[in-house]
This record gives C-alpha cells, sequence and structure tokens, in this order.
C-alpha cells in the first residue's frame, strides 16, 4: 500500500481514494470509452478499487472529482466570470499566465460497484462517507500491520480532541490553558 499512513486510513467516497494509483483523464460527464473502460479494467484487475481495493465485479470509471460537486462549482461561480471565460482573449491569457478558469479538471479512477452506490448516495445528500481497505494493493488479506495503523491514527484523533477538551474546561474556570 505504498507505506503511507493515509493509505490505512479509510477513503471518504467524494475524495480520490487512498489507495488511488492510476487514472486517466476525462472531459465533463461523458461516460468511459470503450478503450478507456478497458484501460480502467486493467487498473482495476492490478490495483483495484480506488476506494476499498477490492479487484471483485465490474469496474466502473469514477470521476473525480464527482460530477455534481462539478457541476455545484459552476453554477456557484458568478455569471459575469462564466461570460467572461468563454471570450477568446480571455482564455488565451488565462493558460499564458496558467490560471484555471473552467470548470474543475476530472480524472477516471477504477471503481467497484459497491463502492459507486454508495458513493452516489453521499454525494447526492452532501454527507461524508468513509470506507475501509477491503483487500490491500499487493493482493494480500488485511494483516496486523495495517490494523495497527488504524488503531494508531483513531488514537492519535482520539488523544488530540482530549487534549482540545481539556484545555478548553481549564479556560473555563479561570486556569491556566
Amino acid at each position: 500500500m505504498g507505506g503511507r499512513f493515509r493509505s490505512v486510513m479509510p477513503s471518504d467516497l467524494s475524495r480520490v481514494g487512498a489507495i488511488a494509483l492510476e487514472s486517466m483523464p476525462t472531459r465533463g460527464i461523458e461516460y468511459a470509452s470503450r478503450g478507456k473502460r478497458r484501460e480502467l479494467f486493467r487498473f482495476f484487475k492490478r490495483d483495484g478499487c480506488h476506494h476499498c481495493g477490492t479487484r471483485r465485479g465490474d469496474v466502473i470509471g469514477d470521476h473525480m472529482p464527482p460530477n455534481k460537486l462539478v457541476l455545484d462549482r459552476v453554477e456557484a461561480m458568478p455569471a459575469a466570470l462564466r461570460t467572461l471565460r468563454r471570450l477568446p482573449f480571455v482564455k488565451e491569457a488565462s493558460e499564458a499566465l496558467g490560471v484555471h478558469l473552467g470548470p474543475t479538471p476530472q480524472r477516471y479512477y477504477p471503481q467497484c460497484q459497491p463502492c459507486a452506490l454508495k458513493q452516489a448516495s453521499a454525494v447526492k445528500h452532501g454527507k461524508t462517507r468513509l470506507v475501509f481497505h477491503q483487500i490491500l494493493h499487493s493482493g494480500g488479506r488485511s494483516s496486523a500491520w495495517h490494523w495497527a495503523g488504524v488503531v494508531t491514527g483513531l488514537r492519535h484523533h482520539s488523544s488530540e480532541a482530549g487534549t482540545r477538551g481539556q484545555r478548553r474546561a481549564g479556560s473555563w474556570k479561570g486556569g491556566p490553558c
């Protein structure tokens, strides 16, 4: 799993999965073409779903960031900016300066059907949904050291929360922070 701490923590379905290795660019909300689906299938069989790691079932080309989030950002953009970015000289100037004025660029990542269904519901309702990794990148099952990383991460998070609570409690009593 690459030895990164984030690779043992759960993946948020509205973001790129913690065990994502390879992806390909996509344009807009279009479905993956036959050629891109073949390539995604190859990624899926080699690396697994970018959220949970499974290599079973059908592969789905997962747009990241999700289409709904990209469309929401475009709708939230002021009308003047949407009009301005369509002008040819503005496009040329923004490209020359390296400023991106268009919709957020998206990429396809390999995703399993169960994660796709969970993601659709989470994004539709604006909820955070975490998925634990089922199978590791190397093709093996979870071993003790992977769970140790999860426990360490949770312990670290809970100790920070406890420390913040103590500071607040101390400050309410007029004691030192």
